[in-house]
């Protein structure tokens, strides 16, 4: 473990890439100001391409729609409960209840238990 990470492996890492290093030091105050003035100016952007950014991206887009979908799961379970409370006198009935009731009622529930945190794994 000594030789791996300890000083010995140390300098001779330092002189296996000093060549390499001593190439781009030259470069590195030109580099530094003109990311520095571009950092002040306000006109720097970085880009972030990795992989964990754009996992990170599906799964707030998984969680947007299946609030959506949550959100719209419990209008429709209320609007059953409202179109029951109202209208107990529908042309179309089904166990004492509107037909437009179980519809709305039973769709809103499907959503809700669709979304339901912990019931599925996001890809």
């Amino acid at each position: 473990m000594n030789e791996q990470l300890g000083a010995r492996s140390l300098l001779r890492n330092i002189r296996r890439n000093l060549p390499e290093w001593n190439e781009h030091v030259p470069e590195l105050p030109a580099l530094a100001w003109h990311y520095l003035e571009q950092a002040t100016s306000g006109k720097l952007r970085v880009e972030w391409t990795s992989r964990e950014v754009q996992k990170l991206r599906r799964e707030v887009q998984l969680a947007n729609r299946r609030t959506i979908s949550a959100i719209v799961g419990t209008g429709l379970v209320i609007t059953a409960a409202i179109i029951y409370g109202l209208d107990g006198y529908a042309p179309t009935m089904l166990l004492g209840a509107p037909l437009l009731t179980w519809i709305t009622g039973c769709t809103g529930v499907f959503l809700l238990l669709y979304n339901w945190p912990g019931g599925r794994n996001p890809p």
